[in-house]
């Protein structure tokens, strides 16, 4: 009975010695069978071989490797996939703000981004329209006073050709 609680599978072979002899061989394996783990343990006179299918042994530790390489590749594919959700929400509206500040330097002065970002990005963008709405009302002044000034030029102009006093 003692001997069963050593016993871990059916095909387990656990052979007891005293003095080198065999005392006791429980579940003795014919032939070959392939691989086999042994482990003796040795006390004085005592001795006990433990033996096992190799097979049998390290079945278990295979199915836990297996489980760890799945969990390994579900967590590399799902921090692929965070990775482009964060890649994306970053660069797309900074590909949107690249591309209106290649449009707003090539001229377009009416170029506004429009976003519902709360975040840094979003505040980027606000100051970005509000620099280039800046930028329009400038030029429209400075174009408002050139015309004035051409205007007023013009009229002095014809005063000196027309005199009004004459």
């Amino acid at each position: 009975k003692i001997v069963q609680h050593l016993q871990s599978s059916p095909n387990t072979e656990i052979t007891l010695f005293y003095n080198g002899d065999v005392v006791l061989n429980v579940n003795p394996m014919e032939g070959d069978g392939g691989r086999r783990v042994s482990l003796r343990a040795e006390n004085d006179f005592w001795s006990i071989v433990l033996e096992q299918p190799h097979a049998e042994l390290f079945e278990q530790p295979r199915k836990l490797q297996q489980y760890t390489y799945f969990i390994i590749a579900i967590s590399v594919v799902l921090a692929v996939w965070t990775a482009w959700i964060v890649y994306s929400g970053i660069s797309r509206p900074l590909y949107r703000l690249s591309g209106a500040l290649r449009k707003f330097s090539g001229g377009d002065l009416k170029v506004n981004i429009s976003h519902r970002r709360k975040d840094e990005i979003g505040a980027l963008m606000d100051a970005f329209n509000q620099m280039a709405e800046a930028q329009r009302k400038l030029i429209e002044q400075d174009y408002e006073k050139e015309l004035r000034l051409a205007r007023s030029e013009f009229a002095l102009l014809q005063c000196q050709i027309n005199p009004p006093f004459l």
